[in-house]
């Protein structure tokens, strides 16, 4: 009698599990977008001078086996000098960041409306140093990533979800970024680095699928 309860139990929890299979929904290519809140982690000097203001990230990512996908996209940050920081010699200023990457992602769904993603990222940044006595150049960095997301389904293919990350561009900071030979402020003119970040965004996801596939098994 144990047998048989146990072995009927097994059987509606199999069939329960297959049910919920079959409605979960298929990852198909998509287009990501993300607001970004960057938070300077290091080097010090990096923190003392600037602030970062926002930065934006769109990708254009594919399956490929079982949730593991690659995506290329584009991020910028927009960043300002720290008042009176480097004042005699520089009294305001400011640094865009651009960077080309390619990601390797694992997605999965927790339920019909929600999944998280596990990715990294590895790209070549550019970044623009712009002030009064700034040289007249961009510096090239290679930048990789480690990012987490969670999404909740709006609809069948539009979602929105919250982003944590973590980035290294693998360049420095010293006085010569800014035109100077000497901070006018710290005793430390050793160039700093790599520029760590940790990254808060608040971001979409649009899957290029008819919603009639939102059902359809893996």
């Amino acid at each position: 009698m144990n047998a048989q309860r146990s072995l009927l139990t097994a059987l509606v929890v199999l069939s329960c599990a297959a049910v919920t299979a079959q409605r979960e929904p298929r990852i198909k290519p998509s287009l990501k977008g993300t607001l970004v809140i960057p938070v300077i982690l290091e080097p010090g000097i990096y923190k003392e001078i600037v602030m970062p203001i926002a930065g934006g990230e769109a990708v254009v990512q594919a399956p490929l086996y079982k949730g593991l996908g690659v995506g290329v996209g584009f991020s910028g940050t927009w960043s300002q000098f720290k008042d009176q920081v480097l004042v005699p010699k520089i009294r305001s200023g400011s640094m865009e960041r651009y960077t080309l990457f390619g990601k390797v992602q694992y997605e999965r769904h927790t339920s019909a409306r929600t999944f998280y993603e596990l990715s990294a990222r590895f790209g070549s940044s550019s970044f623009n140093w712009s002030c009064e006595t700034c040289p007249d150049e961009r510096i090239k960095a290679f930048q990789w990533s480690l990012n987490a997301g969670y999404y909740v389904l709006a609809s069948d293919n539009l979602g929105f979800g919250f982003i944590l990350g973590y980035l290294s561009d693998n360049t420095t900071i010293s006085p010569s970024v800014f035109g100077l030979e000497t901070y006018p402020r710290f005793s430390d003119n050793s160039p700093q680095g790599p520029l760590q970040h940790l990254t808060f965004g608040l971001g979409f996801h649009a899957r290029f699928a008819r919603s009639a596939d939102r059902d359809a098994p893996f």
